[in-house]
């Protein structure tokens, strides 16, 4: 119990970290949040049209259409510029929340992570390394690079490595806590 709460503690940690490095302090997801100079036009004309807080899908029929409708309306749009967007009427700029909610969910991970690791036969480092890259993924590849086939989402390299380079150090250094336990 005591190596899991210190393997939580370190693991949470390093995650966490890892988590700054990649969108801040290395800035790997750039492209992900690039600047352009006519945001204040776009955002002006997002509300003015009313558009509500959500996620959207733009270039697409609409929910209500026939299948028929739907068929012409994807021909029609075939070729034409398309987008997703996420637009927020509110700018909360505290970090302090996001930044306990996010440390809090670095510890969890890093906990169950841990108890994964721990329950493997004859563990040891090159085996936690290999499960931790295993892990980081069967992550990646789930959720960005998915996303990435269908709508050609930006930083997809800096997933990648946000799959591999913390999940490998966490593997390590689970399969060397679990071996001694």
């Amino acid at each position: 119990m005591k190596k899991h709460l210190l393997y939580t503690l370190i693991g949470g940690t390093i995650l966490f970290f890892w988590q700054f490095l990649s969108h801040a302090a290395l800035n790997l997801h750039a492209d992900a949040q690039q600047y352009t100079p006519v945001q204040s036009e776009i955002l002006d004309a997002i509300a003015a049209a009313g558009l509500e807080p959500g996620q959207y899908m733009l270039g697409q029929p609409g929910p209500t259409e026939t299948m028929e409708e739907w068929e012409s309306a994807m021909d029609a749009l075939e070729g034409k510029p398309w987008g997703l967007l996420n637009y927020q009427t509110v700018d909360h700029s505290d970090m302090i929340m996001p930044l306990i909610r996010g440390y809090l969910i670095a510890f969890i991970v890093a906990a169950l992570f841990f108890w994964l690791v721990s329950n493997l036969k004859a563990v040891d480092v090159k085996k936690g390394l290999l499960v931790g890259v295993a892990v980081g993924m069967i992550s990646y590849f789930l959720e960005p690079y998915s996303d990435f086939i269908w709508y050609k989402t930006p930083g997809i390299v800096a997933h990648l490595m946000d799959g591999i380079i913390p999940w490998a150090v966490l593997g390590a250094l689970a399969g060397k806590m679990a071996k001694n336990a």
